[in-house]
């Protein structure tokens, strides 16, 4: 069972891991083709607020490799690619 902390949103929580992966230089906008966000079922983004969740967050690339990107915005290759 996770345990969730409470801290004050000002953007999404998927919003926020992109653009820490952005500012890593990990991803660029021309390297991304998709884009999956998986939400839990408490995220406030079910009710119309801000995405408050760990979202599961999976980008497939041009070459067909598939990426998983961390709560600190770094990808990790997943397994299997």
């Amino acid at each position: 069972m996770k345990i969730r902390k409470k801290v004050k949103r000002t953007e999404h929580e998927y919003m926020r891991r992109m653009r820490r992966a952005i500012e890593n230089g990990v991803i660029d906008q021309p390297m991304a083709a998709f884009a999956e966000i998986k939400h839990d079922d408490y995220c406030g983004i079910w009710k119309r607020k801000l995405c408050d969740c760990d979202p599961d967050i999976t980008f497939d690339v041009v070459e067909g490799e598939t990426f998983r990107l961390d709560a600190e915005g770094f990808l990790t290759k997943m397994a299997g690619d």
